[in-house]
């Protein structure tokens, strides 16, 4: 029942290849979006119900007993513990699967595979046969740079030196000077490291931040802890980009920390609560999308679509005592703009869709009129979006 190292890869690579879809179809993982299955789970979910055929996962001939139904992770899993040695590739996935690594980190790692491999990683059935998958150096360089796309660009030359040290030779003592050929399991293992570095960079000026606010504390500033003001400045300057209202976070960050840190609010509570909560992913997440002219142009259009809306209706806008993402909006500057992303404009067009539709007897503007020309704005852009996944520009 221990199963070989090949079969692991190949199950390994379809079990990741369903959960990309899995998590690009439902959402992100964070307690503020909703959220989508655990590796752990999926890959128990993915082994009752498949089988690894000679073309690919083929459903099970015959359900599962119930006394037979962990026997597939339990052999998978304890397999995987046996062979976790044999490369970086069964390395990482045992990391994943035994959930050494945060949440988070595990919707990156599937970003980046997606971004490095443009897409599914199985197309044929060599890519379930083969020991270690390669990509070109050429396409190891645009997913880094995707993926990298907020580092400075001191960051990014250091990173794509690193890349090079990825390279393997094809045929015995010769690499392809021009576009040689780059290990990807070593290279995504490099990518999740350089996101833990940065979630741990994170991490590091929270605990630093805390101590300060600690020392600032004084006996007449009541019980012993950070205090609500205080926790409002560290997910503000920390977690800029959460999307639900800076207050509404911060009361639910200070919330569960509190009866974390059982009735004290510390930098570890504080830590915990923003792991529960998902922030580090809201503010760390990459969106895997090659940003073609046409891509580029839509987000404009969407970015006047929306500003234009919010510039017209602020002031009624204002009244309603909202809360969530029209809120934050509202009170963006000028200078950001309220869409970088194609993933990201789909989602707030579809929110704004919603909003005009199934709240419209509390819009003070909802005259048939009004409403029918925000709803012709809407269907223009949705036309274009079609238009961009036929130019081939994939959403995350």
């Amino acid at each position: 029942h221990i199963m070989p190292p090949a079969r692991l890869r190949a199950l390994s690579r379809a079990i990741l290849d369903a959960k990309t879809i899995d998590s690009f179809a439902l959402g992100s993982c964070t307690a503020l979006i909703p959220s989508v299955i655990p590796l752990a789970e999926f890959a128990f979910a993915w082994l009752k119900k498949y089988d690894l055929g000679d073309h690919g996962p083929v459903l099970r001939e015959e359900p599962l007993v119930s006394e037979d139904y962990a026997a597939p992770l339990y052999w998978f899993a304890k397999s995987l513990a046996m062979h976790r040695h044999d490369g970086w590739e069964l390395n990482t996935m045992a990391q994943l699967i035994f959930e050494e690594l945060p949440e988070d980190a595990v919707s990156f790692f599937v970003t980046a595979r997606h971004a490095l491999f443009h897409g599914p990683e199985l197309r044929d059935r060599t890519h379930y046969t083969v020991g270690e998958r390669s990509v070109p150096l050429t396409q190891a360089q645009t997913a880094a740079g995707i993926l990298l796309s907020s580092a400075s660009n001191a960051e990014k030359e250091a990173f794509f030196h690193q890349v090079h040290n990825c390279k393997i030779d094809q045929k015995p003592g010769k690499v392809d000077d021009v576009n040689p050929e780059v290990s990807a399991p070593f290279l995504l293992r490099i990518l999740v490291e350089e996101y833990l570095m940065e979630r741990q960079a994170r991490f590091t000026a929270l605990d630093g931040l805390c101590e300060v606010a600690l020392q600032l504390r004084g006996p007449q500033d009541g019980p012993p802890g950070l205090s609500m003001d205080q926790v409002f400045v560290l997910v503000e300057n920390l977690f800029p980009t959460v999307s639900s209202d800076l207050g509404a976070v911060t009361f639910l960050v200070y919330r569960l920390a509190f009866s974390i840190g059982g009735g004290k609010v510390d930098a570890q509570s504080v830590q915990s609560a923003v792991d529960q909560l998902g922030l580090m992913h809201s503010t760390l997440r990459v969106h895997s999308l090659s940003l073609t002219p046409q891509a580029l142009r839509l987000i404009d259009d969407m970015n006047t679509t929306v500003c234009d809306f919010l510039a017209t209706h602020k002031r009624d806008l204002m009244k309603l005592g909202m809360v969530g993402p029209f809120a934050r909006l509202i009170q963006r500057s000028h200078a950001q703009p309220p869409v970088e992303s194609i993933p990201q404009g789909m989602e707030l067009l579809h929110t704004l869709t919603r909003f005009l539709t199934m709240c419209r007897q509390f819009i003070p503007f909802s005259s048939t009129k009004n409403t029918e020309l925000e709803l012709e704005r809407l269907k223009k852009i949705s036309s274009l979006l079609v238009q961009v996944m036929q130019a081939g520009a994939a959403p995350e």
